[in-house]
This record gives structure tokens, C-alpha cells and sequence, in this order.
């Protein structure tokens, strides 16, 4: 059986495969409130932002699923660039919160080299 490269949510916020992406875009847009899982700003302007997406990033590599991603906007550093995937709802809510630590260091790094 080929694995699903889309996937929407149950009521319980727990991964369903989806059969096309016409399904997945579908319930996307019925369930914008799903979308986003956190977003927060440090130092009032960085944005971090952890989103389910619907689609596996790591299908070809195997291993479960990885339908939840954190990104950072407005940094300025390498940290602009990366992307970080998550299994499950609870491993990006605490990915999420590991990685505005890391930008609230970087930022206080920053200004006490100024």
C-alpha cells in the first residue's frame, strides 16, 4: 500500500490520509481555524510561525509522517531560512517553543555585541 502525501485532520486533530489534493485543499479551506497551531513575535517583529500543512515533507524518506512545520520570518539570520517538520501536534507546539527561545538568544546576542 503507497502512503498518502496529503492528510487532513479528525475531530481529534489526529492525522487522516487523504485520497487526492483536491480533498486536502478542499478541507483546508473549510477548516482555516486548524491551519495555524502557533504564532508568536519576539522582540516585536520576528515572527515564528508552527502551521499543520496537509502534505508529508518527508514521504521519500520514509519514517511517519511530518505534516506540521515552524518556520521564522524577519530574523535576518540563517534561522530565516530553515524549516522544521514535526509528526505529531505536540512535538511542534514544543518545537515551537524551543525555537523562540533560540531566536530570544539570538536577538540578546545580537545586542550585546552593539
Amino acid at each position: 500500500m503507497t502512503r498518502s502525501n496529503w492528510y487532513t485532520l479528525d475531530e481529534a486533530g489526529q492525522p487522516v490520509p487523504a485520497a487526492t489534493s483536491k480533498e486536502l485543499i478542499t478541507w483546508l479551506r473549510d477548516h482555516p481555524h486548524a491551519i495555524e497551531l502557533a504564532s508568536d513575535k519576539v522582540d516585536g517583529y520576528i515572527l515564528i510561525s508552527t502551521i499543520f500543512t496537509g502534505v508529508d515533507a518527508t514521504r521519500l524518506l520514509g519514517g511517519p509522517p511530518k505534516l506540521w512545520q515552524t518556520q521564522v520570518f524577519g530574523a535576518g539570520t540563517l534561522l530565516d531560512i530553515h524549516i522544521w517538520n514535526y509528526t505529531s501536534s505536540a512535538e511542534a507546539r514544543a518545537g515551537h517553543a524551543r525555537i523562540i527561545e533560540a531566536v530570544r538568544r539570538a536577538v540578546e546576542k545580537r545586542r550585546a555585541v552593539r
